[in-house]
């Protein structure tokens, strides 16, 4: 049965998590379903004692017995809430470190898909651990009272079940209706939510922060978000407008059905047949047996509910666990041959090849430099030799192996990337560099010098302890563009693998500092397979051949005399561009 499996899965996920929190429940199911049935019994038998003129010392007895049995369950619930508290405070950081987790490992292409985007968000708002146990807890809760107010009732007039049984009907088809709505909203909300999310980053992201308000986009965003924020009422006004009728048809039940158990009642009293003792005990539960059978049926339907959930759940993990199957290792390959073979590629759920047919070969040591107009692909090229994707159709090896085949952390221990839109994280100098607490400082002091950033770096106070801006630190230096390149580059450098791949690493320098790039190129990349794109064609000299990419396609290939020789695109691209610098314009 599919419920129990879902039960199975998630208390596996919790116990992988904080195993303590499952011992509470079982405590607090025997104290909640035990208490209400304490609480009606100890009065009848003070009031039957009553009145049948009872001893008194036994009224006595009887009425602390019930305060004190009544102040020690408590006692334990209250001890038990606050253990809980302090374990779903524990879960709830748990929880949050592995959605972190998931998302830093699951594969590239999911981070780029809406649909996984918005079934993380609808995760992260609907499902937590704790809320499924406290489901579980009640459905118990409720089925035992139930059982035993259905043996009392029983007792007192087996007649009633006919209407048990119609009063349950009708609940559970309200109710089901009810979590219906609910999930239903909850789908809605979720790409609202992660929209919303989005929008409060562009607030508070330094990121963006100097282009919203050099740029005045605030009344853009401002408006944006009203229309989403708009959206969101709408959608929450009319799935409360729905909740309001529903939730009022079934008080109107309860109070019927209600009605009738009170005049059945209360006419057995009038008549005798019952004592006053019975009296109270048959109206607590009578009472009470209408809350809980209305609880029961409610909660008994968001299994299918909790069932759509835990599969978002199943499905979310899935992914973000998700590993490659390659396990050859790189340990041992001197020389690397990069192969594309009849590569292909179109984006998920992209209608549009954006490479076609591609065939190269890089040899092991060789610079290549990748040209070509914006949305050429060759970006694109990039995140494949990366296996950021994998190629829709094709293949691309690396010394005669697919390199789907590899080990994927020893894959990408070949490569040292400095893509167009890298990042540099609010962590230390050296932590952005080395990415990790630990370091050569002989090493880190070579590839500062080499990336042309060591004296900004060792003139500042903390020197490669300095933090990336102020997030962590108020002494934390904002860098320019060109000075977080430089950043970038040492950490490539310091990496220092056998496949460097360069993608725009000079765009944000001036002058002097690209000259100087340019100088060190052939020192920074001497022996190692590399791949340079770059806008700037002259700096495409430096490198042994050049692929033009137009249209998704490899149109030219030859060093850069020959193809200045065959008077095509390259030769056309380069010769306007040499006349901008000669005029003085880039």
């Amino acid at each position: 049965m599919q419920y129990v499996k879902d039960f199975i899965y998630m208390i596996k996920y919790i116990f992988q998590l904080k195993p303590s929190i499952l011992v509470i429940y079982p405590i607090k199911i025997i104290i909640n379903s035990v208490k209400p049935v304490i609480i009606l019994i100890f009065p009848k038998l003070i009031l039957d004692e009553i009145a049948g003129g009872g001893n008194f010392q036994r009224i006595v007895f009887l009425a602390v017995m019930m305060v004190i049995v009544t102040f020690i369950m408590n006692c334990m619930y209250s001890i038990l809430q606050n253990i809980w508290s302090h374990n779903y405070n524990i879960l709830s950081a748990l929880i949050g470190y592995e959605h972190l987790n998931s998302n830093l490992n699951c594969k590239f292409r999911y981070i780029e898909d809406s649909e996984y985007l918005n079934l993380q968000q609808r995760v992260r708002d609907n499902i937590m651990p704790t809320d499924y146990l406290y489901f579980i807890s009640s459905i118990i809760e409720n089925f035992i009272q139930i059982i035993t107010y259905s043996y009392i009732i029983f007792i007192f007039d087996y007649k009633l079940f006919i209407g048990i049984v119609v009063y349950s009907a009708v609940c559970y088809i309200i109710g089901k209706k009810i979590n219906s709505e609910e999930y239903k909203f909850s789908q809605t909300l979720s790409p609202i939510s992660r929209v919303i999310n989005y929008f409060y980053s562009l607030a508070v992201n330094p990121s963006y922060g100097k282009d919203v308000r050099i740029n005045g986009l605030s009344h853009l965003i401002q408006g944006r978000m009203e229309q989403v924020a708009d959206q969101k009422i709408k959608i929450s006004m009319a799935f409360n407008k729905k909740m309001f009728y529903l939730n009022m048809l079934l008080l109107g039940c309860s109070f019927i059905w209600e009605g009738c158990l009170y005049y059945v009642v209360v006419m057995s009293a009038i008549t005798g047949d019952i004592t006053i003792g019975s009296f109270s005990l048959y109206l607590g539960v009578l009472s009470n047996f209408v809350g809980q059978v209305s609880s029961l049926l409610r909660e008994f339907d968001r299994f299918g509910y909790w069932s759509k959930l835990i599969e978002s759940l199943h499905q979310y993990k899935s992914i973000s666990q998700g590993k490659d199957n390659g396990t050859l290792t790189v340990s041992g390959l001197k020389e690397i041959d990069i192969e594309f073979r009849d590569v292909w590629f179109k984006y998920p759920n992209g209608k549009d090849y954006i490479l076609k047919g591609i065939n190269i070969k890089i040899k092991s040591g060789e610079k290549l430099a990748i040209v070509g107009m914006n949305g050429a692909g060759k970006s694109t090229f990039i995140k494949l030799i990366c296996r950021l994707y994998e190629p829709t159709k094709g293949e691309i090896l690396i010394n005669g192996e697919n390199i789907g085949s590899y080990d994927y952390a020893e894959y990408s221990n070949l490569l040292t990337v400095v893509l167009q839109d890298y990042k540099l994280l609010a962590f230390s100098v050296s932590e952005n560099i080395v990415m990790q607490k630990e370091y050569e400082a002989d090493r880190l002091k070579s590839a500062l010098e080499e990336a042309n950033i060591d004296d900004k770096i060792y003139k500042l106070k903390s020197r490669e302890n300095t933090y990336i801006s102020k997030e962590f630190d108020d002494d934390g230096v904002e860098f320019s563009g060109g000075e977080r390149q430089k950043i970038a580059i040492a950490r490539a450098i310091y990496r220092n693998s056998k496949i460097f791949i360069l993608d725009e690493p000079n765009s944000a320098m001036d002058p002097i500092s690209e000259s100087r790039f340019y100088e060190n190129f052939r020192n920074i990349t001497e022996k190692k397979t590399t791949v340079y794109i770059s806008h700037r064609l002259a700096s495409a000299r430096f490198c042994d051949n050049i692929a033009v990419f137009n249209d998704g396609k490899i149109t030219e290939y030859g060093s850069h005399e020959d193809l200045v020789k065959h008077k095509g695109l390259y030769s056309d691209l380069f010769n306007k561009q040499a006349s901008g610098y000669v005029y003085g314009v880039d």
